[in-house]
């Protein structure tokens, strides 16, 4: 199975007092769990785990702070939305938007 780099735009709760830099710490947790077809017989299914790559804070608009969060994770059906799901589930995160997906050099 292979793996795609996907990277995300993550808006701190307006009413989080704690801000960007304790999201981005509890971003650094998150993690997936799945099964998804083996890249050598797709009738088996392989476990798979999400890595996190790098999370940067970064100024936003009007003064605000995002997240910049980068995931390496498989590229299997459904791992996409798993994560999206976690990243949205994260204590004072309010919203949480895709960037970019690529393929690890």
């Amino acid at each position: 199975m292979g793996s795609v780099i996907i990277v995300y735009d993550v808006v701190p709760s307006q009413n989080d007092q704690a801000g960007a830099d304790v999201v981005a710490e509890k971003l650094k947790g998150v993690t997936i769990i799945g099964s998804g077809p083996s890249s050598k017989d797709e009738s088996v299914d392989e476990q798979y785990y999400c890595n996190v790559g790098a999370i940067e804070v970064q100024d936003f608009v009007f003064g605000t702070k995002k997240v910049v969060a980068t995931y390496e994770i498989p590229d299997a059906g459904g791992s996409q939305d798993a994560l999206e799901q976690a990243l949205n589930e994260v204590d004072g995160v309010d919203t949480v938007t895709f960037v970019n997906a690529g393929r690890p050099v």
